[in-house]
């Protein structure tokens, strides 16, 4: 998402000025977010019911039928009316959808019962955009703002303070909570990334093409060594093998950095400028991995913003290698497809996917076959390769969901 925002937002400024309608589409995007996050929860099949029946699938289904309409970004062979026709009956039958269900608890509709990840999204997206609306010229000031949400985060998280009184005036329920803007920490280096993914953008692409072949080996090496810095962070943070896997990065750090260095031309700066800042996220995320018990998700740590941030950096150059120097697009192609549509993407699985195997019956055979733990990592496997192919099928149709 951080990455997203210069490459969406910076084609909408007009002389150099922020027009006050896109600050306006910013606060609508976020709002129509926030209504995906309590929509989905509320239309998800194990939320309609304990032991989901034909009756709740198809209900799941109704629903994701409903926010294509509400959401579906209308071909030009659709004319306007029949377009807002098609839109008024998305909104007025979730609306009536919502209205009608009753859940196991003997509860309607809430508006404290939404999707946490979507709504923490909604959240960082109005915030994130302005941020780098205001700093897109200014890293330093965005870092220092980055320094000022740390400071709140652990104030948040301090016994006493009027930081953290601040905070509690408002209830843990709401869609749209202050706790949620900790994820900034991983927003923001996300939009440095895309700050210099624009400029890669602007390079001459005839430098690839004129050192291939002197590049080939190195770019292989580098491609191989970004996937290890995943690989070594996943398996060593898991077993606790935080020194280890510190010495290990600082390892693949150098390897990395004697393969680049030998790498010269535009575009091979330009690795070197995410390369940079993602050690530096990964330094950043290793020192301070001790703090708050070790590196976590839930509830996230301040390790874990900084960690992951660097690791996606190194995945962007992995990316970069595949598809701008070998041009092998196609390998990717099922991520590309999934991140051109992630709202499907996100919805299809409890929406899409689980409801038609529940209908046909392969939902009980899955559950009495995948048994053991290297099945149940198959299973989970085989219906994310379902899903992706599904969204990809979408995409391959130009069929977008937008907020």
């Amino acid at each position: 998402m951080g990455a997203a925002f210069p490459l969406a937002l910076s084609k909408k400024i007009k002389d150099n000025k922020v027009p006050f309608n896109l600050i306006l589409q910013i606060f609508k995007r976020g709002l129509l977010l926030c209504f995906f996050a309590i929509v989905i929860q509320h239309i998800r099949p194990n939320v309609l019911s304990a032991t989901p029946d034909v009756f709740t699938w198809l209900i799941a289904l109704l629903g994701f039928a409903l926010l294509f309409l509400i959401f579906w970004r209308f071909p030009e062979s659709i004319s306007k009316n029949v377009g807002l026709g098609l839109r008024a009956t998305g909104w007025i039958g979730i609306v009536l959808l919502l209205a009608l269900v009753t859940y196991p608890d003997g509860s309607g509709f809430k508006m404290s019962r939404f999707d946490i990840i979507i709504a923490v999204l909604a959240e960082v997206s109005v915030f994130g955009s302005l941020i780098w609306l205001f700093t897109r010229k200014n890293w330093m000031l965005r870092l220092g703002i980055m320094a000022l949400v740390v400071a709140i985060r652990l104030s948040h998280n301090s016994g006493e303070g009027f930081v953290k009184d601040l905070a509690m005036l408002q209830p843990s329920g709401w869609v749209v909570n202050v706790h949620f803007l900790k994820y900034l920490l991983i927003v923001l280096p996300g939009t440095i990334a895309g700050d210099i993914i624009v400029k890669m953008m602007k390079t001459d692409s005839q430098v690839i093409i004129d050192t291939f072949n002197e590049y080939k080996v190195n770019a292989t090496f580098l491609a191989v060594f970004m996937v290890g810095f995943i690989a070594l962070s996943l398996i060593t943070l898991y077993n606790r093998w935080v020194w280890q896997g510190f010495i290990g990065g600082i390892a693949l750090c150098t390897a990395s950095w004697v393969i680049l260095r030998e790498m010269k031309g535009g575009y091979y700066d330009i690795l070197k400028e995410v390369f940079k800042w993602g050690v530096f996220w990964f330094i950043l995320g290793f020192m301070l991995e001790p703090f708050e018990g070790g590196i976590k998700k839930d509830h996230s740590t301040i390790s874990y913003y900084f960690l992951t941030s660097g690791l996606a950096l190194f995945f962007i150059i992995f990316a970069s290698i595949v598809i701008d120097f070998f041009r092998k697009k196609s390998y990717l192609g099922l991520l590309i497809d999934s991140g051109q549509n992630p709202m499907i993407a996100y919805a299809g699985g409890g929406n899409i996917i689980t409801p038609i195997i529940g209908i046909f019956g392969i939902q009980t055979l899955i559950n009495a076959w995948f048994t053991t733990p290297f099945l149940g990592f198959l299973r989970g496997f085989l219906f994310t390769l379902a899903l992706a192919y599904v969204v990809k099928l979408f995409t391959r149709y130009k069929i977008f969901w937008r907020s």
